[in-house]
């Protein structure tokens, strides 16, 4: 899930028309080498400019889906589009099944099935300019539930 807002003059970004007619899209989680182009990414670009090739990214084909990834992120989610909500005419909440998911080899351990948190270090955009990290983590034991008695 994440959120679209429109262009400075009301009209639709090119990423929410995409998935709009496709249907289809990729969630890409950068990290730190890869947060100053995911900021970019986010300016005004004209359709006929692909973000990718202007910032010098590297796309790779997807699994399951048309539409690429890019290939440098640690996690990429393939996605088919499952909801739309148009939030006060302004921007578009796009919700989406995550239909199959890429990460970097050495950030995956197969025996756990988990993601090494210890080595991966995402970066979020949380809204315009505001990003953050999420290496300061806190864990809780296993949550019990109702202990019968």
């Amino acid at each position: 899930m994440f959120a679209a807002n429109r262009k400075p003059g009301g009209e639709d970004k090119d990423t929410f028309l995409n998935i709009q007619r496709t249907g289809e899209f990729v969630v890409n989680i950068a990290d730190e080498p890869l947060a100053k182009a995911m900021h970019e990414s986010s300016g005004d670009f004209p359709p006929e400019v692909g973000e990718p090739d202007y910032l010098g990214l590297r796309l790779a084909s997807s699994t399951k889906i048309a539409v690429p990834r890019l290939a440098d992120t640690p996690w990429a989610m393939e996605c088919k589009l499952w909801k739309l909500i148009d939030v006060n005419d302004d921007r578009r909440l796009i919700m989406g099944e995550g239909i199959h998911f890429h990460i970097r080899d050495e950030l995956w351990d197969p025996e756990a099935m988990r993601v090494h948190m210890d080595r991966y270090h995402p970066i979020g955009r949380m809204f315009a300019d505001r990003y953050c990290r999420t290496d300061d983590r806190v864990v809780f034991p296993a949550a019990e539930g109702v202990k019968n008695s």
